[in-house]
């Protein structure tokens, strides 16, 4: 469109549905835009400078006749006969040629003619589909790398999530095992120092009693109170650490323990362990450290009459075995589902339990029902399976 107003050559031209080219030297420039349906036909024709007769062979002949007109230098055109040509898509198409000498210029105009209405459509349809197919191509690749990449991000997630949590596990069992060598410290110094200092004085003021005949005197409530001194230090070094437990083993350890819940709860502890108990120190002292958690939950909670702590040797996968310890009593049972939450009082306690032993390869199992007891199994890797697993690794 001129400034004016009024359509340029090449307007009227694209208008008309031909596709223009001029003439400079030897060559032919485009001119104007070129309808997408030709340039989808002969793409080749669409650039700013075109070999025509390359492109069109029929020019060859028809070039002649365009070369008298355009030498003229009059205003005028002249028509070719309409010849059939294959195009890109490998359809005959119906073209035909015009010559024309316009406003100065030597104009070679292409005209489609052949291609009827349904062809035209259905060229068209085949086309778009072809792009909508290219599009959905290029959308499910797109889609199919973000979910690579989604997945990445997810699994690099997921591994720094186990990574953390892994690490949190190992630094709670580092202070679970810094405590608990600083409760065995502590009750080491209670039983070896403060209890036998304890029983060097009662022993001294006793002879000093009899010696002295001091009988009707203060002694004797010194002596009491000499006496529940020892019975809170050695209770207290039990709680902290059981001396029997290191020195004896895990069965007599949780014979000694049975026997003082027993005698302070009002109920019946009956222990039958294998001795020795086939595992590591370190897993003594956990299964110890549960039961004790166990009793002091039957003491607090169950209301039962009797406990019962039993082991027995339980055959894992690849050829592993596990010690298992139980734990039943006859009381009034709880909702197991209810551990870690609020509703339980002391839940916690067997939350943290369960936790500690699968941390350290085991397992706690909890089977228990309103008014029909408690069974609590205990289970960790034996010394022989940790052992074996160690020298196939």
């Amino acid at each position: 469109m001129t400034r004016s107003g009024v359509p340029s050559t090449s307007d009227v031209l694209h208008a008309l549905g031909l596709v223009s080219f001029e003439r400079a030297g030897s060559a032919f420039h485009r001119v104007g835009d070129v309808d997408p349906a030709f340039a989808l036909s002969f793409p080749a024709a669409t650039t700013t400078e075109v070999d025509l007769p390359e492109i069109f062979p029929f020019l060859e002949v028809f070039q002649e006749q365009a070369e008298a007109l355009w030498a003229e230098r009059a205003v005028g055109s002249v028509s070719s006969p309409s010849w059939s040509q294959r195009d890109a898509n490998g359809v005959d198409i119906e073209l035909r040629a015009i010559a024309a000498y316009i406003d100065s210029r030597e104009l070679l105009m292409i005209e489609s003619k052949g291609v009827r209405v349904d062809e035209r459509q259905t060229l068209q349809r085949a086309r778009e589909a072809r792009l909508v197919h290219e599009q959905l191509e290029r959308t499910t690749d797109a889609l199919e790398e973000s979910e690579k990449r989604y997945r990445a991000l997810t699994m690099d997630l997921e591994n720094r999530v186990e990574e953390r949590t892994s690490e949190l596990r190992r630094l709670a069992s580092q202070l679970v095992d810094a405590e608990r060598e600083e409760r065995r410290r502590i009750a080491k110094g209670l039983h070896d120092r403060l209890g036998q200092s304890l029983a060097v004085v009662k022993l001294g003021l006793s002879s000093l009693q009899a010696e002295a005949n001091l009988s009707g005197s203060f002694v004797p409530q010194v002596l009491d109170s000499i006496d529940s001194a020892i019975g809170y230090t050695r209770d207290l070094t039990f709680e902290l650490g059981s001396p029997v437990l290191y020195e004896l083993g895990l069965a007599p350890a949780l014979e000694e323990l049975g026997r003082r819940v027993s005698e302070r709860a009002g109920f019946t502890v009956e222990v039958s362990i294998d001795e020795p108990a086939p595992v590591s120190e370190n897993s003594s002292v956990l299964l110890y450290e549960s039961v004790r958690e166990l009793l002091h939950n039957c003491e607090k909670h169950s209301l039962a009459e009797c406990v019962t702590v039993s082991s027995r040797i339980q055959a894992g996968d690849d050829d592993g075995e596990f010690f298992v310890i139980v734990v039943h009593d006859d009381g009034c049972g709880f909702d197991p589902e209810s551990v870690g939450t609020e509703s339980v009082k002391d839940g916690f306690g067997l939350h943290s339990l369960k936790e500690r032993l699968e941390y350290s390869g085991g397992a706690c199992s909890i089977v228990s029902f309103p008014s029909g007891g408690t069974t609590v199994e205990l289970s960790v890797v034996t010394a022989t399976s940790t052992t074996a697993r160690r020298r196939s690794s």
